[in-house]
C-alpha cells in the first residue's frame, strides 16, 4: 500500500495542483503507511512539506495473524538472541545465507509486510491499486 497506493494519491494530487510538495494528515494506518514509505524512499521526503501522524499504531492488542504472534514475541527473542551472541554479529551457515540472499533480493521488506498486511483484508495489493485508479 505505502509502495502503490499511497504514492498514487500523493503524485495525483501534485499533477493536479501544479504544487511540489503538499502537507500530509495521517491517522492510524495513514501514520504507518507514510512512515513506511518515509523509511523506504527517503528521496519521497521533499514531496512531503509535513507529516501530522494522529493516533500512529503503537499497539498489537487487537490484531490477529502473524503480527500477533510477532508483536508479542518480538522482544522475547531479541532478548533471547542477544544474550547468546553479546557484541558479535548473527552469523548463519552458508545455506541459509544463499536462502537469505535469494528472499532479500526477490521481495523487499516493505513489499513483505504490504502482503501480509493487505492479506489480513482479502484484497490482492494490485486489486488495490486498480480500484484506486479507476
Amino acid at each position: 500500500m505505502c509502495t502503490f497506493d499511497l504514492t498514487s494519491s500523493i503524485d495525483y494530487v501534485l499533477n493536479n495542483t501544479k504544487q511540489e510538495s503538499l502537507y500530509f494528515v495521517g491517522h492510524s494506518q495513514g501514520t504507518v503507511l507514510m512512515f513506511a514509505k518515509l523509511a523506504g524512499d527517503p528521496e519521497y521526503a521533499k514531496k512531503i512539506r509535513q507529516f501530522h501522524a494522529l493516533a500512529p499504531v503503537a499497539t498489537v492488542s487487537h490484531i490477529g495473524g502473524l503480527f500477533k504472534i510477532f508483536g508479542y514475541r518480538l522482544i522475547d527473542i531479541a532478548k533471547f538472541l542477544l544474550a547468546r551472541l553479546p557484541n558479535t554479529p548473527l552469523m548463519f551457515p552458508k545455506f541459509i545465507q544463499k536462502i537469505m540472499s535469494y528472499f532479500c533480493s526477490y521481495f523487499s521488506f516493505i513489499d513483505f509486510i504490504d502482503y501480509v498486511t493487505v492479506g489480513d483484508y482479502g484484497i490482492p495489493a494490485c486489486q488495490l491499486l486498480k480500484e484506486f485508479v479507476r
